[in-house]
C-alpha cells in the first residue's frame, strides 16, 4: 500500500466496512444502517482495513454486550463487585511477598463473572473508570484495616486500565 502524501506527511488509509443487505438486515433505512454499522465494528476488532456482511449473529453479540454493559452499571450501584486477593509468592523461597487485587462480579442470576468477560465492555463503555476506582478504594480501604489489626507492610498490585492511567487525576 502506498501512502498518500499531504504537504510533507505520509498518511496510510484503511478501510472498515460493514455491508447491510435488504431485506435480511433490515427493512427500514434505520434498520440497514444499524446493520451495517454492526458488521463495520466487527472488521474493527478484528483488526480494521476489510468488509463484513451483517449476519444475524451480529445482532445477538450486540444484544449481549448491550446487556451486560447495563447489568454492569447496576452492579457498581449494588455492591456486586468484589476485589480478591491473589498471593504473589517468591519462587525461591516460597514466602508471600504480596497480593495482586483482581475483581470479579458476583452476579446475582449469572453466579461468578470473570473480568474476561466483562472488563472489554467496561474500557468501551468508559464504566472502567467506574470500576478501577472501586478497586483502588477498596483495596486502600481493606490496607488501612489489616494496618490497624496489626498487619504492617503489605504490598499490593493493582492493575490499572490505560484509560484510568490517561486522566488527568490518576495521581
Amino acid at each position: 500500500k502506498l501512502p498518500f502524501m499531504i504537504d510533507d506527511h505520509e498518511l496510510f488509509v484503511s478501510a472498515s466496512i460493514g455491508i447491510a443487505i435488504y431485506p435480511e438486515a433490515g427493512e427500514t433505512m434505520d434498520a440497514l444502517v444499524r446493520s451495517a454499522d454492526m458488521a463495520m465494528y466487527t472488521v474493527k476488532d478484528r483488526g480494521k482495513n476489510g468488509f463484513e456482511f451483517f449476519n444475524e449473529t451480529m445482532n445477538e453479540t450486540s444484544t449481549a454486550r448491550m446487556t451486560i454493559e447495563r447489568e454492569l452499571r447496576r452492579a457498581l450501584v449494588n455492591d456486586e463487585l468484589k476485589v480478591c486477593y491473589q498471593p504473589q509468592v517468591n519462587a525461591i523461597s516460597e514466602q508471600i511477598v504480596g497480593f495482586e487485587a483482581l475483581i470479579r462480579w458476583e452476579h446475582p442470576e449469572k453466579g461468578l463473572i470473570y473480568p474476561n468477560d466483562f472488563i472489554p465492555i467496561a474500557e468501551e463503555t468508559g464504566l472502567i473508570l467506574d470500576v478501577g476506582n472501586f478497586v483502588l478504594e477498596t483495596v486502600c480501604y481493606d490496607i488501612s484495616n489489616w494496618r490497624e489489626a496489626g498487619i504492617e507492610n503489605i504490598r499490593v498490585s493493582v492493575n490499572f486500565s490505560a484509560l484510568q492511567v490517561e486522566q488527568c487525576d490518576f495521581i
